[in-house]
């Protein structure tokens, strides 16, 4: 499933962002390094993003998570993130919303509106 809102599509994360999110990670390290733990340097490359990417599926299909790219409608582009983590199941269902969008992207509402069509 693809979530959509007026300006954008929330893809779920596959091993084929694997690329594209070491490309945007690269671009926005300025923007995300002063809330972002150290990364090591593979962290940066298409490999590295494969193996973190994979992990994160596992966890998707149990079940645990919810990740999603966000990409703009009008030209395709991953701008950044959004997703639910550390989701609880039963009476009382709970998960961590977060998200992320390129510095390149911000001031234009775009994460309130992934973060709106997600938690709805």
């Amino acid at each position: 499933m693809e979530p959509t809102t007026e300006r954008l599509v929330l893809r779920p994360f596959t091993t084929e962002c694997a690329g594209p999110f070491a490309q945007l990670y690269v671009e926005d390290w300025p923007n995300l390094a002063p809330w972002s733990p150290e990364r090591e340097p593979e962290f940066f490359t298409a490999q590295g993003q494969l193996e973190r990417l994979t992990e994160r599926l596992k966890s998707a299909e149990r079940g645990e998570e919810a990740p999603f790219g966000v990409y703009t409608k009008e030209h395709a582009t991953l701008i950044g993130t959004v997703e639910v983590t550390d989701i609880i199941r039963g009476p009382f269902q709970q998960g961590f919303l977060g998200y992320w969008v390129a510095a390149s992207a911000g001031g234009r509402g775009y994460a309130t509106e992934a973060a709106d069509r997600v938690a709805t």
